[in-house]
């Protein structure tokens, strides 16, 4: 049975609606894989461009979590690192 013309307007609303809905479901699912990965790696980047930017006005800031130093009876600095020791004079 064929749809008449004032039931054929409302097959194409129909279909549009069906479609719009589809489409906007994609976008959704879209966006949520790109955010999912773009957002982490965006903040990685922030968080590593603060690091770079303050780095050289304070290093000890940064450095003092990875070489300990130590006093040692010489008068020299040792600073011990994850399995190795490296003297540093001052």
């Amino acid at each position: 049975m064929q749809p008449t013309a004032d039931e054929l307007d409302d097959v194409i609303g129909a279909y549009l609606v069906f479609v719009g809905w589809w489409v906007t479901g994609l976008v959704v699912i879209a966006m949520f894989i790109i955010s999912g990965i773009l957002v982490p790696l965006a903040v990685v980047m922030s968080d590593v461009c603060v690091v770079i930017d303050d780095f050289p006005n304070d290093m000890h800031v940064y450095l003092d979590k990875i070489i300990v130093p130590e006093r040692a009876e010489t008068g020299t600095t040792t600073g011990t690192t994850t399995g190795a020791t490296r003297y540093i004079h001052r």
